[in-house]
């Protein structure tokens, strides 16, 4: 019995370009690609998303308002039944 890292050799070499384009997209997600560096390239080439310079610093945390009296979404389930 073949080991499996042999048994992927021999089907890569069926593959066609556009298989193993996605193939080489499949593995580097297995890698630990960086999500936020794909997404990027994936975004950039869409023209309705402007991506903003990779050094571009994120969002602030914010901490949610603290309110009197129930939340909304408790009211708001409280409401529909």
């Amino acid at each position: 019995m073949a080991s499996p890292r042999q048994e992927l050799l021999d089907r890569i070499s069926t593959l066609t370009d556009e298989e193993a384009r996605r193939t080489i997209v499949f593995v580097d997600g297995l890698r630990g690609d960086d999500d936020t560096a794909r997404l990027r390239r994936l975004l950039a080439g869409d023209p309705a998303f402007r991506v903003p310079a990779s050094g571009t610093p994120r969002f602030r945390e914010v901490k949610p308002a603290r309110g009197k009296g129930q939340p909304a979404s408790k009211l708001l389930v409280a409401d529909r039944r």
